[in-house]
């Protein structure tokens, strides 16, 4: 409909070349060459992001494999449709090869890295023990190359803090190299720097200091969300449900359009018992 518009408009303002002018016919090529145009555009990245966002999952991964059967050495392809995997089908073990690939193709992209470290700490929690070693060994691999990206990404060192605090000394973790990730986080960013430090402290059972370091960073900064979404699952945590509740709502109090603060906040009053608040906030 729109090229038959787009040729009448032409046809009407006079504006006819001389190819035109010679007869109908050249108007019927021209309008059979518009069709078969329209009938060959190929689908594209931007419409499996609108099906993503139309929560069409299924159907965009059936789009995301066929333009990869297209490109097969697009990078942000495979980590779109590794993404897919990790996100919305929890499933880490078909989300690595694509975010493994992605990371081949763009080897200095930091954020491929960290997803990718991300899936395989998904296969961490659920291999064997025998298996977590070398699970374990890969994701601090790229948690490692993810920092180098970027060494001043507060968000890809927050990533390899996570893994030491988390896993075994035997996997590689360990509280002293969270402190050292704290350090330099705190050096790129104090407010960051404080809410890794109550994480750490929380993390080693000093349930003070750790409230006293989410407490100056609050202060430090009481328009950010984040700090109100690690308060409030420290209090989770705790099972100190109320007190989780209301960090939760000052969190989208002072970032409304934030779904993460939603999802938590929802996902707090559920576990509450409190339906009706928890269906409201993570519709």
């Amino acid at each position: 409909i729109s090229a038959f518009v787009t040729l009448s408009a032409v046809r009407t303002s006079g504006l006819k070349t001389k190819r035109m002018r010679r007869g109908p016919c050249r108007w019927v090529i021209l309008w059979v060459g518009i069709l078969c145009a329209t009938a060959d555009a190929k689908p594209t990245l931007q419409d499996a992001k609108a099906l993503e966002e139309q929560f069409k999952y299924e159907e965009a991964q059936t789009l995301y494999v066929h333009l990869i059967e297209d490109e097969p050495t697009n990078a942000e392809l495979h980590y779109r449709l590794g993404m897919l995997f990790l996100n919305r089908f929890r499933n880490g073990d078909k989300a690595v090869p694509h975010l493994q690939r992605a990371t081949e193709l763009a080897p200095q992209n930091g954020q491929y890295q960290l997803d990718l470290a991300s899936a395989y700490g998904m296969k961490f929690m659920t291999a064997s023990l025998l298996d977590k070693m070398s699970v374990g060994s890969t994701t601090q691999k790229h948690l490692v190359v993810a920092v180098a990206c970027d060494p001043n990404s507060v968000t890809f060192r927050e990533g390899l803090l996570a893994y030491y605090l988390f896993v075994p000394s035997l996997a590689g973790g360990g509280i002293d190299k969270a402190r050292k990730e704290a350090e330099a986080i705190a050096a790129l960013d104090p407010y960051s720097g404080l809410l890794a430090l109550a994480w750490i402290e929380a993390r080693d059972k000093k349930d003070e200091i750790s409230l006293q370091h989410y407490r100056e960073a609050l202060a430090l900064r009481p328009d950010d969300p984040k700090g109100y979404q690690r308060l409030g699952m420290y209090y989770l945590f705790h099972e100190k449900l109320a007190e989780a509740i209301a960090q939760y709502k000052k969190g989208v109090e002072a970032a409304p359009d934030n779904a993460e603060g939603w999802q938590r906040l929802g996902e707090a009053y559920l576990k509450d018992g409190m339906l009706d608040d928890a269906l409201e906030s993570l519709k």
